[in-house]
């Protein structure tokens, strides 16, 4: 995710918003929000780069670090943490994966009561695709990847 000004990604705080306040059997739960240790946890100080350098030599490092390393490349990183689901869409349909008719009407009625639930949120997703649409072993369907997300409210 790209950072913004402050080092915390914007598109991260939507999708968590999203997230939860979505609560849909179909819809794919959002178990925990972690973070890495920052810079700010490191023992030495990290030193920008000085742009206007006359000699057009990098600025010696802090002792220990990678010479030419961004500061917001040693920021602490941000992980969402998801229900497991086994597969999605896209990977079985490239595995050839035979679907019978009754197990498709029961994926595209999940889908469609999803959909709906979305639409009385007023909620459009923008990405549907079938790598955002994961399936359990027993084809109950859960909508992935909130980030394209529109919030009509």
């Amino acid at each position: 995710m790209n950072r913004e000004v402050t080092g915390f990604p914007l598109c991260a705080v939507r999708e968590v918003k999203f997230l939860k306040s979505l609560q849909h059997k179909n819809i794919v739960k959002l178990k925990e929000v972690v973070t890495s240790k920052g810079c700010e946890f490191l023992e030495l100080p990290v030193q920008p780069r000085n742009r206007e350098n006359k000699d057009n030599k990098e600025p010696e490092q802090a002792p220990g670090h990678d010479e030419g390393k961004d500061v917001l490349k040693l920021c602490g990183n941000l992980y969402f943490v998801f229900e497991f689901i086994e597969h999605d869409l896209s990977g079985l349909l490239d595995a050839k994966h035979v679907f019978s008719e009754r197990t498709i009407k029961c994926i595209m009625k999940q889908l469609l009561e999803v959909l709906d639930y979305l639409s009385e949120k007023k909620v459009i997703h923008r990405d549907i695709k079938p790598s955002n649409l994961l399936l359990s072993s027993r084809y109950q369907l859960k909508l992935a990847d909130f980030g394209f997300a529109i919030d009509l409210r």
